[in-house]
């Protein structure tokens, strides 16, 4: 069974996502990200999912793919400045995993056919609205836990503290 793929809807649907989740990852890292530099790795994130409609890559090629635009992506949204897009980049990987892991949860409880895979992209047959909010419920979660728990600052960024039994840490 073919699937269309409107190239319009794929386009616009992906550079929201990816501005949201370019968003998400920038105040996760707590990095600064103007607004024209999250619209062009917007734009970036929306044309590097052109690959879905590339003839099939060996798994590697795929893979590769994946990690060379995602670390495009991030440098034409942040730039190289120190660190602090190396920590974006990893945030941003994870947000798209977990977007990833919400949408197939929508599709499988929902019951929705029409998914392809091709070159470690996924196409789910799913209205746009649906996958827009998705991703706006993500970026609003983590909105509302750093409003709540506070922005990481510099000191704290990568350390992760455990309370064992009440102890103080």
């Amino acid at each position: 069974m073919k699937t269309v793929v409107y190239l319009d809807i794929l386009l616009l649907v992906n550079f929201l996502i990816g501005y949201f989740l370019l968003r998400a990852a920038a105040r996760l890292a707590g990095a600064d990200l103007g607004a024209g530099r999250a619209l062009a790795g917007a734009a970036a994130s929306a044309l590097s999912t052109l690959i879905l409609l590339a003839p099939e890559l060996p798994g590697w090629l795929g893979a590769a793919y994946k990690l060379a635009t995602a670390a495009a992506i991030v440098l034409i949204a942040f730039g190289f400045k120190g660190w602090r897009p190396l920590r974006a980049c990893v945030w941003f990987f994870i947000l798209n995993l977990g977007l990833a892991g919400l949408v197939l949860l929508a599709v499988y409880r929902g019951g929705f056919s029409g998914m392809q895979v091709n070159n470690f992209s996924v196409y789910i047959n799913l209205s746009p609205v649906v996958l827009l909010l998705a991703v706006l419920c993500m970026y609003l979660l983590i909105r509302l836990l750093l409003a709540l728990f506070g922005r990481p600052g510099p000191e704290n960024l990568w350390r992760l503290q455990f309370a064992l039994a009440g102890a103080p840490p």
